[in-house]
């Protein structure tokens, strides 16, 4: 959850841009028709984070994996980080369909 998209996305191209150079990968960009693994991210406030969550959950998802972004000194610390990830993973349980 960031309220700063673009800053996170600038990250995730900087770290995983290569990620896009690999056939692969390449190939299931294309069939999202997106230009790099940045743009396949859940970024927002928690009221977007969590309609995009539901918005896979309601497409078939059946699970999700989530990766908490940033250093302790741009997410404030690293309690803050794993209260995020806590959060996040009590959202999904929320809203992870019924197995």
């Amino acid at each position: 959850m960031t309220g700063d998209e673009d800053s996170a996305r600038r990250v995730l191209a900087e770290r995983y841009g290569l990620a896009g150079q690999i056939a692969g990968y390449r190939a299931a960009l294309d069939r999202e028709g997106v230009s790099g693994p940045e743009h396949t991210a859940i970024l927002g406030d928690e009221t977007s984070v969590e309609r995009e969550i539901r918005r896979l959950f309601d497409a078939g998802a059946t699970e999700l994996v989530a990766m908490p972004l940033g250093t302790p000194a741009r997410t404030g610390t690293h309690r803050r980080v794993d209260g995020h990830t806590h959060k996040l993973k009590s959202l999904c349980v929320t809203l992870r369909p019924p197995c």
